[in-house]
């Protein structure tokens, strides 16, 4: 896909870039980036608050007073959830695990939905380079924010070596600066804009991109030689004893016996050779199974 180039003053460039179709243009799956940032969310959790239940807490291990007699009403700890100072019912604990985890092939799609849309919205941004120097870094990241993403939370993704427009970044509310490896789908959904550095988008390719295939989405010629390969095994591939229909005791005795394979043991039938072991109701069940008159 051709796209656009911008200048950090926010000048149109007179030429494009080529954007990966399979990661700017891929089918937005909004239920998949869903499960992406709950897995995320998930794994940030540390599971550091705990309560203590009615066993935990100190005391109560004697009954307040006798069961009958009192007028009152019936109890046996004074630790009882419904006592002030008892345990808690259902309380959080901290030996509760919140990991999830999320397979590579979902990973990468959630990724490629959140680019894809971003892409769609026209949010997106691809910058030629990006020039901070001297003093008042911050004054300078703002400056080209205002022209580039008109105040919006915009999020530049950068190769990992230009620290001015980290440093430049840190004290804005509204910006995020993050190394191209270090992007995922919460991150990139947490802004509203888009800026995407040209000398990243090989990276990007590299790191999300659709496995190759050719026109149409057909396989390509060694991975077609791979698949007649692989039927050609499963065609050639003969059944067992077991496979065929005989019981386990018949298909045990008949390996003893040297028999490993439903030809040899046909051959065997039909040469009027006895098997040692294999009574004649086996041998017309064999008969039967092997569909021999």
């Amino acid at each position: 896909m051709k796209f656009d180039l911008y200048n950090q003053k926010g000048k149109k460039l007179d030429r494009k870039v080529d954007l990966d179709d399979t990661v700017f243009v891929s089918n937005i799956n909004r239920d998949l980036m869903n499960l992406a940032v709950y897995v995320y969310l998930s794994n940030q959790r540390q599971s550091n608050a705990n309560t203590q239940t009615r066993g935990e807490a100190r005391g109560g291990g004697a009954k307040p007073w006798k069961q009958k007699g009192t007028g009152r009403a019936r109890h046996g700890s004074i630790r009882s959830p419904i006592w002030k100072g008892g345990g808690v019912a259902f309380g959080p604990r901290n030996n509760k695990v919140y990991k999830k985890t999320l397979n590579k092939k979902m990973k990468k799609a959630a990724i490629r939905s959140s680019f894809s849309l971003f892409a769609k919205k026209k949010v997106l941004t691809v910058l030629d380079s990006v020039e901070i120097n001297g003093a008042k870094l911050t004054q300078q990241v703002s400056e080209m924010n205002s022209k580039l993403a008109r105040g919006k939370k915009v999020l530049y993704i950068h190769n990992g070596e230009n620290r001015n427009l980290y440093l430049g970044s840190r004290n804005l509310r509204n910006v995020g600066v993050i190394p191209v490896n270090e992007a995922n789908t919460y991150t990139l959904l947490s802004y509203d804009h888009l800026v995407i550095l040209e000398n990243v988008l090989d990276t990007i390719s590299k790191l999300w991109a659709h496995a190759q295939v050719s026109e149409k989405g057909k396989p390509r010629e060694d991975e077609k030689a791979n698949l007649v390969k692989t039927r050609k095994k499963i065609v050639s591939k003969e059944k067992t004893l077991s496979e065929i229909g005989l019981t386990t005791r018949i298909a045990t005795v008949l390996e003893k016996q040297g028999i490993k394979s439903p030809k040899e043991l046909q051959e065997r039938l039909e040469s009027g050779k006895k098997i040692d072991g294999i009574g004649a109701k086996s041998v017309e069940e064999i008969q039967k199974v092997l569909k021999i008159k």
